[in-house]
């Protein structure tokens, strides 16, 4: 079954031959009403586990959060079972409730066998100035004087295991993340900067959505940074903090790697380069985590779409398979697959 979603609550079901409209998806459970508003554009789901997470955001207004009833809502897909029934239903997890009342816009969140890891960046919806208004960017509030809320879950008890904070920053996608030997999970982000608006959006880099300038390129569009945040968690040192480091100087993100390597500690990883500054992405690149090299496919006035990875049956290497990627050709007039080596 092949699902359109978003950061809004609700699936719109597709044909997977045709791309026909289905109709919105209908769950096999009572967990739907119509307080479930915000949810997250990316589900995930390990290699072999037959479980698909994610969570949707109960809400009860934020004007500022009536009776603080907001409530974060972890549910995980039996996927084995929704292929033998052809019947969606989703299972309550954990809740967690939101603290300030505000709902922060976690686009993706990070899993490893063990744990989830959910970094509560101070980018906060405004739901009621959104329902009241045409446009949503300028109803994104940027708190950095909040700090980022990292919470980590652990996934055999369900129960939160550590609360941190960090510094103020936000990011739309997790790479990947793996747990390591000394207690603690690496969670690599690709981080953008909010600091110093010049648009509608208080976050400077969702001003890039604007489709007033969007159309005619005239935002300056900002790069993003690519960070290895090193959460503790059964270090033994209550006092642990987060660090963190920067691990390529390349701007990239939209990222793909080896499918096997989702969780685990991974050394490569493909995907949508800025190819000079101020741009939209304009290139594809394989990075090299080790040793921080990095490859690149580029053609003017060629547009390529997020990646895809897919090793070669029988490969022992990490990066042995190829990437394909629909590449807009702007002097062709059409599109074309790419399959790199």
């Amino acid at each position: 079954r092949l699902l359109a979603i978003s950061d809004m609550n609700g699936a719109m079901e597709l044909d997977p031959r045709t791309l026909d409209t289905i109709g919105m998806v209908r769950y096999n459970d009572s967990l739907t009403n119509s307080m479930n508003v915000i949810t997250c554009a990316h589900p995930s789901q390990l290699p072999g586990d037959k479980y698909m997470y994610n969570y949707y955001v109960n809400v009860m207004g934020n004007m500022p959060h009536v009776m603080k009833m907001n409530e974060f809502h972890l549910f995980r897909v039996d996927t084995e079972k929704a292929a033998e029934t052809g019947s969606l239903a989703r299972e309550f997890v954990l809740k967690m409730p939101l603290e300030d009342g505000f709902v922060p816009y976690m686009h993706s969140f990070a899993q490893t066998p063990n744990y989830f890891v959910l970094f509560k960046f101070p980018l906060m919806w405004d739901l009621l100035g959104i329902v009241t208004s045409t446009t949503i960017l300028p109803n994104m509030h940027w708190t950095p004087e909040n700090g980022t809320h990292v919470v980590v879950i652990d996934k055999r008890s369900m129960t939160v295991v550590r609360d941190l904070w960090t510094r103020p920053f936000f990011a739309y996608h997790h790479m990947n993340a793996f747990e390591q030997a000394d207690g603690t999970v690496a969670c690599d982000i690709t981080t953008v900067p909010c600091k110093g608006s010049k648009g509608g959006a208080q976050c400077n880099h969702m001003n890039a959505f604007d489709m007033d300038t969007i159309t005619n390129d005239t935002f300056n569009i900002p790069n993003n940074t690519v960070e290895r945040f090193v959460v503790p968690v059964t270090t033994g040192d209550p006092d642990a903090q987060i660090t963190s480091r920067v691990l390529t100087n390349v701007s990239f993100d939209l990222i793909t790697l080896h499918p096997d390597k989702v969780g685990q500690p991974y050394r490569y990883v493909w995907g949508l380069a800025d190819h000079g500054s101020g741009v939209w992405w304009s290139s594809l690149v394989k990075i090299d985590l080790e040793t921080g090299q990095h490859l690149e496919w580029y053609k003017e006035d060629h547009y390529a779409s997020e990646p895809n990875f897919i090793p070669r049956p029988g490969a022992t290497e990490e990066d042995d398979g190829v990437l394909i990627s629909t590449v807009l050709g702007g002097d062709l007039g059409h599109s074309y697959l790419l399959v790199l080596d």
